[in-house]
């Protein structure tokens, strides 16, 4: 998979992405969050240089399969329904070798959103200033079946 993705349109890539792994349901997508603008910093300041090539191969060859089976050429045409069976494929080790980034990928992205501001303080379960330490309670009855807020 030998085709060149210019950096800046990478990034295009990347935010349909963290939606294939976190799409708008009752909570906001992954990218109405920012969560790929957390992920490309995250990946430029805090990734070795070899995570930086494999995340680079991993998004150039998620782009080249999804163009082979969409018959599309550019990336800001790709869409989530495109993408998802390869990042899928990918995730599930079908695809490791030519996606060695992938399972990270999607890792970064939950974790992205579970410390997003919103996310944690209107989605999770948020005590601001922590109460009672109940050590054996009932989930559902302490935070409605929420997990707690990181």
């Amino acid at each position: 998979m030998g085709t060149h993705i210019p950096f800046r349109r990478r990034g295009s890539l990347l935010k349909t992405i963290v939606d294939v792994v976190l799409p708008k349901t009752e909570t906001p997508s992954a990218s109405e969050l920012d969560v790929h603008k957390f992920i490309d910093f995250f990946a430029a300041e805090c990734l070795g240089n070899k995570q930086q090539d494999e995340f680079k191969t991993t998004l150039t060859n998620l782009a080249a399969k999804a163009f082979v089976a969409s018959d599309k050429t550019e990336i800001s045409a790709l869409t989530i329904n495109e993408l998802a069976p390869i990042m899928k494929a990918a995730v599930t080790g079908k695809d490791s070798d030519e996606l060695p980034f992938a399972e990270k990928l999607r890792d970064l992205v939950v974790w992205g959103y579970k410390c997003n501001e919103y996310i944690g303080e209107e989605v999770l379960a948020y005590l601001p200033i922590p109460g009672e330490y109940i050590p054996c309670g009932d989930l559902n009855e302490l935070t409605e079946g929420r997990a707690w807020s990181e």
